[in-house]
């Protein structure tokens, strides 16, 4: 019996994931999100369909993950669930109702309202959200030079889903904060967790705007090089960072010169950065 007790007990020993090992994720390079779930693919919204980057799934520690600039995914690895916030019917799709479908967009009164190769009933919409929120702080989302985002702290963007309603990302959403947000936009949605507020990212993508790519823009002006390599740069909602498309052709030589940059700024954090491989806008 002891024998047995004995090689019971080595058996459990070996089999046990190690400290580490419970701690691995998935993660596809260059994708905002790590993930628990290797065929979840939430926020790779076409950003790894490039000859620049590789598009396999690693398996790596969550630690490495975030270093490299990579999130908790809010739809498989977040603490917080995906959560709707009034009572959703059965979803018979292999996409998660509350995400992002990839397809084409169909447009009513203007605005994306659902993924267009999903069947037709069951496209929803429960009230115009994204009207609501601009109508409640008109400034949200201005990206203009010298304006002012004026969101409440906590909100994080908002992305038509898969089914044709909302999907509001919130800092550390709780019960109480999903109430108060129901009760001020009068309509159902999804909710996701996000880690930066949309107050936090806009200073930075206009900090990479106005002072980095500014430097680019004069020097193309005077008739000289780009240094950094920029293109483009916007708050993703969805990836819950600050995007900023960098030439493919001098790719990994911008993004070490940009993050060189953002860290004499203040800004040290990865996780709060996307880098996409992008080509010159007309302007050079």
């Amino acid at each position: 019996m002891r024998v047995f007790a004995l090689l019971m007990c080595l058996m459990l020993l070996f089999t046990m994931p190690s400290g580490g090992e419970a701690d691995n994720c998935f993660s596809r390079e260059n994708a905002p999100y790590w993930h628990r779930d290797p065929d979840c693919a939430f926020g790779e919204t076409g950003f790894l369909e490039t000859a620049v980057l590789g598009r396999e799934t690693r398996t790596i520690e969550a630690s490495r993950a975030e270093s490299e600039g990579q999130k908790p995914c809010p739809g498989c690895a977040a603490a917080f669930a995906p959560a709707f916030t009034g009572d959703f019917p059965d979803w018979p799709h292999a996409i998660a109702p509350w995400g992002y479908e990839k397809g084409e967009m169909i447009e009513a009164g203007g605005w994306p309202r659902g993924a267009a190769e999903l069947p037709e009933e069951v496209l929803r919409s429960w009230g115009a959200l994204d009207d609501a929120l601009y109508r409640l702080y008109p400034n949200a989302g201005n990206f203009e030079e010298g304006g002012e985002s004026s969101c409440p702290d906590d909100y994080a963007g908002l992305f038509v889903n898969a089914c044709g309603g909302c999907t509001v990302l919130l800092v550390d959403p709780s019960a109480g904060s999903v109430a108060r947000w129901r009760e001020a936009l009068q309509g159902e949605f999804w909710v996701l967790s996000a880690r930066y507020g949309y107050n936090e990212l806009d200073p930075l993508a206009k900090t990479v705007s106005d002072r980095i790519m500014g430097t680019d823009i004069e020097r193309a002006v005077r008739g000289e090089p780009s240094f950094y390599h920029i293109t483009s740069v916007s708050v993703n909602c969805i990836a819950n960072s600050v995007e900023i498309g960098v030439s493919p052709d001098a790719f990994h030589e911008g993004v070490a010169r940009i993050r060189e940059a953002l860290a004499s700024f203040g800004y040290a954090d990865p996780c709060m950065l996307r880098f996409v491989p992008e080509a010159y806008s007309t302007w050079t």
